[in-house]
């Protein structure tokens, strides 16, 4: 099997490392090491895709954020305009876990997000790849409707999601969560997180509706065709 998923803050940095591992050899008879040898191959040819791809075109002009996500986001924007072959790029965000000051962290987190992402646009739009790409947000946990003691909440089960692109039809979609009908103290979810995935892979990569949970959950309107 290829290497399918790489780790990298910094393209340079992760080219300069992948250069000091040593040519891989020759597959022997231990399953185990050939496996190292394989991912190690990977790595070395990973690199040598990514800085090809880096030197023919300039960076993106674009200010970034000096925030640890406007940093990723800028890097995503470098390896999108210079068209390093790949489908999902993934970034991350911490501190939503807000049992205490909840108010406080939400606007900080939330302003971190909206800076980076009016930026990363931007940088897309000059290189004319914003029609060309989905950015979704995603969660492992939403919140509970309750504030606890601490002017936070608590780990809950529904929570808004974020989806952005050229050819998102922008908009609120699914109704608004009712704050007394709950569920055991969580909000009722109104779309499965499920036809996300679903509208994704089938929308975008061209994949069938059965490839999440056999076709069972329809696809958003919201999001077209990539």
């Amino acid at each position: 099997k290829e290497l399918r998923t790489i780790s990298l803050e910094n393209p340079q940095s992760f080219i300069a490392q992948a250069k000091r591992l040593p040519e891989a050899a020759a597959k022997g008879t231990n399953p185990l090491l050939d496996h190292l040898l394989t991912v190690r191959r990977d790595t070395r040819r990973a690199a040598e895709i990514i800085e090809a791809q880096l030197k023919k075109t300039p960076a993106p002009k674009t200010k970034f954020p000096s925030t640890k996500l406007g940093g990723q986001f800028a890097t995503a924007a470098r390896l999108l305009t210079s068209r390093v072959p790949t489908r999902v790029i993934k970034l991350t965000l911490g501190g939503f876990d807000t049992h205490t000051n909840q108010a406080g962290q939400q606007a900080r987190l939330l302003g971190q997000l909206g800076q980076a992402l009016a930026a990363f646009e931007r940088a897309l739009r000059k290189a004319s790849l914003w029609d060309r790409v989905l950015v979704m947000t995603y969660s492992e946990f939403g919140r509970r409707v309750a504030e606890n003691g601490s002017g936070g909440t608590d780990h809950g089960t529904a929570a808004p999601h974020f989806l952005a692109g050229g050819k998102v039809k922008g908009g609120v979609y699914g109704a608004a969560p009712s704050l007394t009908d709950l569920d055991g103290g969580d909000l009722r979810h109104g779309i499965d997180y499920r036809q996300l995935y679903s509208t994704v892979a089938h929308r975008w990569w061209n994949l069938p509706h059965q490839w999440v949970e056999d076709g069972k959950f329809a696809s958003i309107e919201a999001i077209e065709a990539g």
